[in-house]
């Protein structure tokens, strides 16, 4: 039961942020490429941050550079840390 529960969760979730996205609603989705992840996959946060990243940044980049005016931006160039898990 608690599996078609997290499913039903998961569907509806998955449905509402396909109708945000196709409205617009959103400057900049990231849709990353983390295949493979579980989840509730905590034992290796390091990795799964690392891909997190390297799926995010070309998109970013790429999405900065369309951008009018960068100040506008939470994550400016400016404010982008290029350096993933540096501490």
């Amino acid at each position: 039961m608690s599996a078609v529960l997290m499913r039903s969760m998961i569907t509806a979730s998955m449905r509402e942020r396909d109708a945000q996205v196709h409205d617009g609603l959103a400057d900049c989705y990231l849709d990353l490429d983390i295949r493979g992840v579980s989840m509730l996959e905590f034992d290796t946060p390091r990795a799964v941050a690392g891909r997190g990243y390297d799926s995010a940044m070309p998109v970013l980049e790429q999405w900065l550079e369309g951008v009018e005016s960068p100040s506008e931006v939470a994550g400016s160039p400016d404010r982008v840390n290029r350096s993933p898990m540096s501490t």
